[in-house]
């Protein structure tokens, strides 16, 4: 049986197996009852477990354990969790938890807090992918995994890739670029965050959702995702959990990983065109923008709300 499955993968040159290592980078904790992320529970505080001895998320984790054990607001940027040299930037309430790195002014964890819950909201592809982040900060190998997710969330496709200057201030930080051709600022509004972008370019963004990736690890955990075209955007949610309303003023799309799982059921078939969604990794939806100059996108979070009323404003 083993002969005929490597033979299998041998004509199937699009197939790419996980090596040995791989699968020890991939080793997770089950989850456990209660409110939890990848290798450690947020629901009490120093309850975290080393991440592949990858510092950068093992600070990362770090903080979102502290903050869910006592949220509190906060807008500053004295971390540096990625050891680039540049200090990051923390926006929080007692319910929305953001990381945002100083480097091009991109988001790189969004967490929610409801009660006793903590639910995330959006990631960066050093969680999905740990070995793609070296201690250094180099994105090397991260690159040339997954070039749309490298670089955050609110990232474009602009040369704007220095680091930013970050006002932080009461609920709010704004990041300008080097001679002020790029301007980013990121908002706690009651329901989430909003995002106000100032730039004469043409700008294309990217924002990776990864409602509970946690979630991955379940039996039939992929049909509990679900995705919804509403009057002003997108949502994307999880049955009995988070849900997020994403809209811009600008022109959108959108993408979800489960774009090309009905395709999935079909004949194998190496020329089919499949969906942007399929390539993108569990369980990632992608949200663009394409924009001419100033525009916003608002992220509205919520807990098991009936689709229809939101489908229907």
């Amino acid at each position: 049986m083993a002969e005929a499955a490597f033979r299998y993968i041998a004509n199937h040159p699009w197939i790419q197996p996980f090596s040995i290592d791989d699968l020890h980078v991939h080793q997770y904790v089950a989850p456990q009852k209660g409110p939890k992320l990848e290798r450690f529970n947020p629901a009490k505080s120093g309850t975290y477990a080393p991440v592949e001895n990858n510092i950068y998320l093992y600070k990362v984790f770090n903080l979102v354990s502290s903050w869910a054990s006592s949220p509190h607001p906060s807008s500053d940027c004295r971390e540096n969790f990625d050891i680039d040299g540049q200090n990051d930037c923390i926006l929080a309430s007692d319910s929305l938890l953001v990381i945002i790195n100083s480097s091009g002014a991109t988001l790189d964890f969004l967490f929610f807090r409801n009660e006793d819950e903590i639910h995330q909201i959006v990631t960066n592809i050093a969680q999905l992918f740990p070995k793609s982040i070296l201690i250094n900060g180099s994105s090397t190998d991260r690159t040339a995994i997954l070039p749309i997710l490298s670089r955050g969330a609110f990232a474009d496709d602009s040369s704007h890739l220095d680091t930013f200057h970050a006002y932080p201030s009461s609920g709010k930080i704004t990041f300008t670029s080097h001679e002020n051709a790029l301007e980013k600022t990121y908002i706690l509004i009651p329901d989430g965050l909003r995002v106000e972008i100032k730039s004469d370019e043409q700008l294309i963004t990217q924002i990776p959702l990864a409602l509970d990736p946690w979630k991955r690890f379940s039996p039939g955990w992929q049909e509990e995702y679900s995705s919804v075209k509403s009057s002003k955007g997108w949502v994307w949610s999880i049955n009995n959990g988070p849900q997020v309303e994403i809209n811009s003023t600008a022109s959108q799309s959108f993408s979800p990983f489960t774009a090309s799982l009905p395709d999935q059921k079909s004949a194998e078939d190496p020329n089919f065109d499949y969906p942007r969604g399929h390539f993108l990794p569990f369980p990632v939806a992608l949200f663009e923008t394409l924009s001419f100059g100033d525009f916003s996108i608002d992220l509205h979070i919520r807990i098991d709300q009936d689709l229809s009323s939101i489908t229907s404003k």
